[in-house]
């Protein structure tokens, strides 16, 4: 076969690309993404005396290197998950920290001057924005389910021309950029795409599990009904092997000899689906099967049903 034929088309491979939504499209994803903007503004609200709404203003898959680099007037922060391997990036606004020293010493956050100057950060200033930077990545982790399991560590500002390896190669990342909507400004997080595949399958399982409706009463019926319900049992002896000669000169009055080992192997039948194993005995002038042990059900009987 050439190699040409070994590729699909360019058309099936969009088909099949397009045949399953992204998890950044899905409405329940979606929605954890938007909990966790209004959970931010709480955490703003708590750490840095900031009151402000927080919405999402955009969320996608894209490479994080394109996402998480130094933008003019911004601050990066980077933290450590050790259960995925990888980084979350916080890509913050210098203003937000001069807001959030104003409202810690009293001051009001929303009338900042001009825009701060590019210098080098003071260790307040430094400190306050790895506090906000574990705020965004605390709030996160219990956003997507992960807080019990889940801990950032070795938080770190990512100086400028700073190359940051943000976690194992051709890691895929997904950028949530949110609004703080009193300020007008934009943070961007930062974060590996296998979190919201791993939250979008326990969603989906969950989703399924609620959209069965036990009737209890119809159970109880449905019991009864099976419970009364009848079945004809057949014994089964594997006899001994016969030619076909044999076989066809049998006839009414013709003696079959079983062997004892045969009477020892009965399989009980129930509906064509052997049930159970036993042995073939008396009782009180009447034959019996003493049960030895029940038999896994068939898969062909399965199928058949």
């Amino acid at each position: 076969m050439s190699a040409t034929t070994d590729r699909p088309a360019p058309v099936i491979v969009r088909l099949l690309q397009r045949s399953r939504p992204m998890p950044t499209e899905l409405p329940s994803i979606r929605q954890r993404i938007e909990s966790y903007a209004r959970s931010c503004s709480a955490m703003l609200r708590e750490v840095a005396s900031l009151e402000t709404t927080v919405t999402v203003e955009e969320f996608k898959q894209q490479e994080a290197r394109a996402v998480l680099h130094h933008l003019p007037g911004t601050l990066l922060v980077s933290s450590f998950v050790p259960f995925w391997n990888a980084r979350i990036g916080i890509r913050l606004d210098r203003s937000l920290l001069i807001r959030a020293l104003d409202a810690l010493y009293g001051g009001d956050p929303k009338k900042l001057g001009s825009r701060p100057p590019a210098r080098a950060l003071t260790s307040l200033e430094r400190s306050l924005a790895i506090s906000l930077a574990r705020g965004f990545v605390s709030e996160l982790l219990s956003a997507l389910g992960e807080a019990e399991r889940s801990t950032a560590t070795e938080e770190r500002l990512v100086e400028p021309g700073e190359q940051e390896n943000l976690g194992v190669a051709k890691m895929e990342y997904v950028a949530a950029s949110l609004k703080l909507v009193d300020y007008g400004e934009l943070l961007t997080v930062a974060f590996p795409i296998v979190a919201i595949e791993r939250l979008a399958e326990q969603l989906e399982a969950n989703d399924t599990e609620e959209e069965r409706v036990v009737d209890l009463d119809w159970t109880e019926q449905f019991r009864r009904n099976v419970e009364l319900s009848t079945v004809e049992l057949v014994a089964k002896i594997d006899g001994p092997r016969l030619l076909l000669s044999d076989v066809a000169a049998l006839k009414p009055g013709s003696l079959i000899e079983f062997d004892r080992e045969f009477i020892r192997n009965v399989t009980l039948v129930a509906g064509e689906q052997p049930v159970f194993k036993g042995r073939l005995g008396q009782s009180r002038g009447n034959f019996t099967v003493l049960l030895s042990r029940p038999l896994a059900p068939s898969p062909q009987s399965d199928d058949q049903g």
